[in-house]
Order: structure tokens, then sequence, then C-alpha cells
């Protein structure tokens, strides 16, 4: 039995008492609010409109309404498509995941109707006549790391944040610099993406020549793909997720895992010991323990990759929550954090401290400012 007492371990009360300091930022967060640009507002109103008229134009000549998931699973059905039944057997799965696998016309065009009808019914509608957009955060998930709610401001893209004004007239935001994958290096200690943190090498350029040799590092789409695939195998994905995410056959993907696992030998060891320990809980590196999913409601494999996911974004959740707190004794004002940036309303340089919260981890971060959050 683990003794969860806070006097019990130091570090057990340094969390306790980040937690703590947590609680009146995020509640000042959430009073705060977040000033709206009406005019921008109203565009982006009317546009939406006319795209989501135009899909429904589309649909209505084939005979069916896009928001109806009954009428988009016959409809394509009818159309040569293979779709499964969802779990209770009484319709067609029409899930994003299920259509993006289908070789249709009409796939695009129900998915930005649905995209559109989300956008503008969840943020932009709501959002008219109002001086301010609010919104709640909260510190409560499984791997400690902040989770909005009450219209999730964390999942608006990238080009409708321009709806938000800053209260000074300008906007700094900072992001950690692919913190998750430098915070996975130092934990598996692997020599190779050791070497190329240390000495300032392109990580994602290292995974690109390893598994596609030859390619020209220049090229935006195998940078891409090399980029999102580190992302998905320090999560140890499966031959089969991966085919999933990229669309690739799995004999590739297959391939491309194994070259993976065999480049960054060290971290795949450390990968495999991971899941082989029994414990009910995962440790970030300031020693927060997060109780791993029972094993008795979920597979045993979500639990393996849980013991791999929990102390790397445990331990970045943890790295972001202390910079919120450095920045708010430095009097800064900040109305979002998304995953991992802060957006600070004010012209400011954040100190480069925030680079060194763990002392034994360089964790840079990228500084932007602009009237406009982009």
């Amino acid at each position: 039995m683990v003794d969860y007492n806070i006097t019990a371990n130091p570090s057990y009360l340094d969390n306790y008492q980040v937690d703590m300091a947590m609680i009146p930022i995020l509640l000042k967060m959430g009073q705060r609010g977040i000033a709206l640009r009406q005019p921008v507002l109203e565009q982006w109103n009317k546009r939406l409109g006319e795209e989501i008229l135009g899909y429904e134009d589309i649909c209505s000549a084939e005979g069916f309404d896009p928001g109806k998931n009954q009428q988009v699973g016959y409809v394509l059905a009818s159309r040569g498509n293979i779709l499964p039944f969802t779990p209770t057997g009484k319709q067609l799965k029409t899930d994003e995941k299920t259509l993006k696998k289908l070789d249709d016309p009409l796939v695009p065009v129900i998915l930005g109707h649905r995209k559109a009808t989300k956008l503008k019914g969840t943020y932009i509608v709501p959002s008219l006549g109002k001086p301010r957009f609010y919104t709640n955060f909260r510190q409560d998930l499984a791997t400690s790391r902040l989770a909005s709610h009450d219209r999730n401001v964390q999942n608006i893209p990238p080009a409708v944040r321009e709806i938000f004004a800053p209260d000074s007239g300008m906007w700094t935001w900072m992001d950690w610099s692919q913190i998750e994958m430098r915070i996975f290096a130092h934990l598996t200690q692997d020599p190779v993406m050791v070497d190329a943190y240390a000495t300032g090498k392109d990580i994602h350029a290292i995974t690109q020549e390893a598994l596609w040799p030859g390619s020209d590092p220049k090229n935006e789409s195998i940078r891409t793909r090399a980029k999102s695939f580190n992302f998905a195998m320090i999560y140890f994905a499966s031959v089969y997720t991966l085919a999933e995410e990229f669309n690739l056959p799995r004999e590739d993907c297959s391939r491309y895992r194994a070259s993976w696992l065999g480049k960054y030998h060290v971290a795949h060891e450390w990968m495999l010991y991971q899941m082989g320990r029994r414990l009910e809980y995962a440790e970030t590196m300031f020693g927060r323990r997060l109780r791993l999913p029972d094993p008795d409601l979920t597979s045993e494999g979500h639990v393996d990759k849980c013991r791999l996911n929990y102390p790397v974004q445990g331990t970045a959740a943890g790295v972001v929550s202390r910079g919120m707190i450095m920045c708010e004794q430095l009097g800064y004002d900040f109305p979002v954090q998304l995953h991992d940036e802060l957006l600070i309303d004010g012209d400011v340089d954040p100190p480069e401290i925030l680079s060194h919260i763990i002392p034994e981890i360089y964790l840079p971060f990228k500084v932007q400012k602009s009237p406009v959050w982009v």
C-alpha cells in the first residue's frame, strides 16, 4: 500500500502546493474572459453560413440531410460504400474516422458541413453581440494537464483565433518547443535523442533520414510525416494505429516502425521496461504519482500505453503549471493556456528561467507577438 500522505514525501507536498497555487490562477482566467472582435465575428458568421448552405445544397441534390447520420449512412451505402454498424446494430457508423477511409467525393462535403456547423454553433453564434468570451479550466485529468470546458477554447482552430482581441492591444504567446519529445529523450536516455538535443540537431530530420533515406530534408510533406511519426512512436503506436493515422499500407508502417525502434533502440528498451512494470501508478519527474486506469475496466494494452504516456505528459503538464505560476508572480495577464502554449495579454518578454523549470532538461520556448493571435 502506497502512503499518499503529503508529509510522507517532499515531492507530494511540492505537487500539492503547485495545485493549490493553480486554483486562484484558473479561477481568475475563467472570470477574466477574452475580449471579442465583433466585426470579425460577423464576418465568420456570414462566411460559415454561406459555406454550410453550399454543403447542404450539394447534399440536397443527392437527396439527404448531412446533419442526419442515419441518412448519411444510407446514402453512402447506396453509393457502394461499405460501412460497419454501430455497437447497437441499428444504424451504420458515420464518424469521421470511418468516413475518412472511404473514397467518395461526398465525404469531404459531409465532413466539411460538420466542421463548419460545429464551429459556428459552438463558438461564433454564442459570441455574437457579447463583449467577452468565457471558458473555465480544470486540472483533474489523469495526466494533470489542464483542460478547457464550457466552450473549449483549446479546440478553436488557429484561423478563428482572430476573433479574440487583447485588452492591451498586443498578444504575446510562448510555446515550449518539443517539450514532450525532450522529456521523453531525458527519461529514456536514448543516446541518439540526447545527442540531438544537446548539439542542436533536428530530431525530426534524423527520423526522416532513418525512415525515408535520401529524401529531401526540405520536403515539407515528408518532414511533417516524420514529425508526426515521432510523436506517435514515443507512445509506442501499433502498426494498425500508424496505418490508420497516416493512411498507409500496414506493411509499410510495419517497416517504418521497425526502423524507428532500431534507430532509437535505447528508447525502445525503456518503453518495454515501463510496460513490464506492474505498479498501479506512473510517476512524473516531479514525483507526482498518476493513477493508471483499472485493468478490469479497460484493456491491458491501454494500461501499458498509459505507463508510457503518463510520465511524459504528466511531466510536461508540471512544467506548464509551474511556468504559469512564475508568470503570475511576474504580473503577466494570461487568459488562455493551450497544451504547451501560454497566451499573454501584453507586450512582454518571458525570462529565460522558464526554459530551466526542470534543471536537468533545457526546455526552450518560442515567443511570438501580434495584435492577432494565430
